[in-house]
């Protein structure tokens, strides 16, 4: 059986439930990309070339990083027309960071013969 995420919570009665919603999301996606990233370091360290292994994976890392930096300024961007101490924002926000994390996944998935 399929678990849904937020199925618990989202009664359809306050803003409340979507907030924690897309909290949940957001760290479902955190954990689940966290996971991935292992998974890549351990294939990319098995490597058969002498020395590619190392590289590989400090240039996944470098990736890595950029792919943080452009997460956080597109979901500012995304977000810059909302007050930023309102619950409306931290929710766009996580939103955000929670499908741009979902999208990095289904990307790594496809790079490299990865499992």
């Amino acid at each position: 059986m399929e678990k849904v995420l937020c199925k618990d919570i989202m009664k359809g009665e306050t803003y409340w439930e979507l907030y924690r919603c897309t909290e949940r999301m957001n760290f479902d996606s955190t954990e689940k990309l966290k996971k991935k990233n292992k998974e890549v370091i351990k294939y990319l360290s098995k490597l058969k070339d002498s020395g590619r292994s190392e590289e590989a994976i400090m240039l996944f890392k470098k990736d890595q990083i950029a792919w943080k930096n452009y997460v956080v300024h597109r979901c500012a961007y995304k977000g810059h027309s909302y007050d930023k101490d309102s619950y409306v924002y931290f929710s766009n926000k996580d939103l955000c960071e929670a499908v741009e994390n979902y999208r990095r996944i289904e990307s790594l998935d496809g790079e490299l013969n990865i499992p």
